[in-house]
């Protein structure tokens, strides 16, 4: 099944707030129940997801931006030191 960008972006923030936050699987499931009324995040809604996400963030998740892949500026001082100068 092919989820909306949207839903599969909510999807993993579920997932990774679960793991922040330790949840193991049963606790997880009991809490999506009682924020979505739903056993799974796959049956969920996007919206039923960021109901997830913000009932975690009240109890300690923080969302934080993914670290974009930047290429490093070289180090000159570095590279003099290898050649040798």
């Amino acid at each position: 099944m092919a989820y909306s960008p949207q839903k599969k972006k909510m999807m993993q923030l579920v997932h990774i707030g679960k793991n922040k936050l330790g949840l193991d699987d049963g606790t997880y499931r009991e809490m999506l129940y009682q924020v979505t009324g739903k056993n799974s995040s796959k049956d969920c809604t996007a919206a039923a997801l960021r109901k997830v996400v913000d009932h975690m963030e009240q109890h300690g998740f923080t969302v934080t931006p993914a670290k974009k892949h930047q290429a490093k500026k070289p180090d000159a001082a570095a590279a003099k030191k290898s050649i040798g100068r």
